[in-house]
Order: structure tokens, then C-alpha cells, then sequence
């Protein structure tokens, strides 16, 4: 899986990995799934200079069971 962010401000970051099972027990389990990968920050400065951070990253899914938003209001 790979994406690219929109750039605010001079930044945008570009995360390049995979979608996996996690250590969670039932799909709406904390980290039933985990987003395993490489983020990279990609930031211009001022005169239009290029600069980049990678780092690994593990992101886990949060419970789905969680409750309901706030209702909607006419």
C-alpha cells in the first residue's frame, strides 16, 4: 500500500508498507490490524530547498466498538 498526503504548508508526508493481522483477538479488537511500513516527511523551506525524514512505523487499528458518534441534529 502506498499514499501521498496533500502538502500544507510546505509538508507532505508518503507512507510506502502493508495492511496485516495483528495480535488482536476479534476484528473489532484494538490492533487487529496493523499498517507496518515506512512514513517519510517531505518538508520545502524557504528557498525552495528539499528535505526528507524516514522512519519505520507500526500503526494499529482502534476497537470499532467504541459507541456512536454524536447524533445528528436537525
Amino acid at each position: 500500500m502506498t499514499f501521498t498526503t496533500e502538502t500544507v504548508h510546505g509538508v507532505w508526508y508518503e507512507f510506502t508498507g502493508t495492511v496485516e493481522r495483528g495480535p488482536g483477538k476479534n476484528p473489532g479488537d484494538e490492533a487487529y490490524y496493523l499498517l507496518k511500513g515506512t512514513l517519510t516527511q517531505h518538508s520545502t523551506d524557504a528557498d525552495k530547498k528539499s528535505l526528507s525524514k524516514s522512519r519505520e512505523v507500526s500503526f494499529k487499528s482502534f476497537p470499532q466498538d467504541l459507541g456512536a458518534g454524536p447524533e445528528k441534529q436537525n
